[in-house]
């Protein structure tokens, strides 16, 4: 399959905004997501070895310099649909929004909520101010933060806390786990509209990769050209 049938088989991600077409060659087809996903940004699609239809992106995972590759089977639906819907991604999304990863990363909009230095400090008005629902279909543990007031002095602090919700999927699912878990434990817990519901830091997008197939016939254009020299 080139480019070409592959732009034509992705006209309804391209009608409805889900992609937007960046170039496609004789046998890769480049694209961007309109909404980047995790550090999946821009990406190819091309047939690999198999004959088989595959989305290709290039990623950098936090701490480490080097990037690598990672692609997702077509479904046959849509690139955006191939993607969340694939073991790869359940993977990568259990791998980058850990519940650890949810406090450090809001940890800067949180700033001035230190613990206050009363001793054996009273608390009182425990309120919840974040749960990570990001990517509900995907079950995982999950980050909380709750803010604490102490008695003797007023001052507010966060305190961090993990909620074992592997068992959970969706967001329906993740809602009445909240108001449950809470209900009994003193929490106030305000709209989940206005709670922090999502890591907060940001990842980098790198340039797609290259398909086998497209770097065997670049290999023969140059090998062409110089056989080309050679006799010229």
């Amino acid at each position: 399959m080139n480019a070409k049938q592959i732009k034509e088989l992705l006209h309804d991600d391209i009608r409805k905004g889900a992609i937007e077409v960046r170039s496609f060659e004789e046998h890769d087809f480049h694209f961007s997501l309109k909404h980047q996903i995790l550090m999946l940004s821009r990406g190819v699609v091309y047939c690999n070895e198999k004959n088989e239809l595959e989305i290709g992106f290039v990623i950098k995972r936090r701490g480490n310099r080097a990037t690598e590759k990672t692609t997702f089977v077509f479904d046959g639906k849509g690139i955006v649909s191939s993607i969340v819907n694939s073991e790869n991604f359940k993977a990568l999304v259990r791998e980058t929004n850990t519940p650890k990863h949810f406090f450090s990363s809001n940890a800067g909009l949180l700033k001035g909520l230190d613990r206050c230095q009363c001793e054996n400090a009273t608390e009182m008005n425990h309120r919840l101010i974040g749960f990570d629902l990001s990517f509900p279909d995907v079950p995982r543990k999950r980050g909380g933060l709750i803010s604490i007031q102490c008695h003797d002095c007023n001052q507010w602090f966060l305190q961090p806390f993990y909620a074992d919700t592997k068992h959970l999927k969706g967001s329906a699912s993740l809602s009445d786990y909240i108001s449950r878990h809470f209900s009994s434990s003193h929490i106030y817990v305000p709209p989940l509209s206005s709670i922090i519901d999502a890591p907060a830091a940001q990842y980098k997008a790198y340039s797609p990769y290259t398909s086998h197939k497209q770097l065997e016939e670049n290999r023969k254009k140059i090998s062409a050209l110089k056989e080309s020299y050679l006799k010229g």
